[in-house]
């Protein structure tokens, strides 16, 4: 098997201990995120949702250790309790700009300071991997997933933090797109569940 650069345990292990420690995504989640983007060669990778910028690092490092494709952090950095009761400011965004620079990633990471629908909205990008960790309420999950689906890619990856969480939204719009003839399951970690579009 072709290693990639980035798989090798001590790669990961610095780059793990150099993440904000604020956020919600585990270390094993992390790391998927930075493993499945290594792979990613062409188009773009989106997240959703980056409140400081540890899941943004880690898909953007993987992007270097890979192909060097874009990522693009979709994040308004407003004020808004999540539904999981935590508090997000737009004091977040001099965090997560701060992080992004600390961490020597800008060269691949545009942040976009927008909400996910309007950002949606006038896209016209190709998307090979797709992270969704902003709004958890059902509604909000499900509209996420009805505007940014239909740009990933045939083959692109799906990824949904916090899916197996029964009181958030997340978990029934999983099980929706899987219900569908359109994608199929392809791996969980911890929390995170993706999917890949058929």
């Amino acid at each position: 098997m072709t290693r990639i650069k980035g798989d090798e345990p001590a790669a990961w292990d610095a780059i793990a201990a150099s993440l904000p420690r604020d956020g919600g995504t585990s270390l094993p989640e992390l790391k998927l995120l930075h493993d499945l983007a290594s792979r990613v060669r062409h188009n773009c990778i989106v997240e959703i949702g980056s409140f400081v910028g540890r899941s943004t690092i880690a898909l953007a490092k993987g992007s270097i250790a890979g192909h060097g494709v874009a990522v693009y952090a979709v994040e308004p950095h407003e004020h808004v309790r999540s539904a999981m009761g935590v508090e997000f400011s737009p004091r977040d965004r001099e965090d997560f700009l701060q992080n992004l620079l600390r961490a020597q990633v800008t060269d691949v990471v545009r942040p976009v300071g927008l909400s996910s629908l309007t950002v949606a909205r006038a896209w016209e990008l190709p998307i090979a991997m797709l992270f969704i960790d902003g709004d958890h309420h059902y509604d909000a999950v499900r509209a996420d997933v009805d505007a940014w689906a239909p740009h990933v890619i045939s083959g692109g990856v799906i990824l949904f933090h916090d899916a197996f969480n029964e009181k958030l939204g997340i978990e029934r719009v999983v099980g929706e797109v899987l219900d569908g003839d359109g994608y199929e399951k392809h791996l969980e970690v911890g929390t995170v569940c993706a999917i890949r579009k058929r």
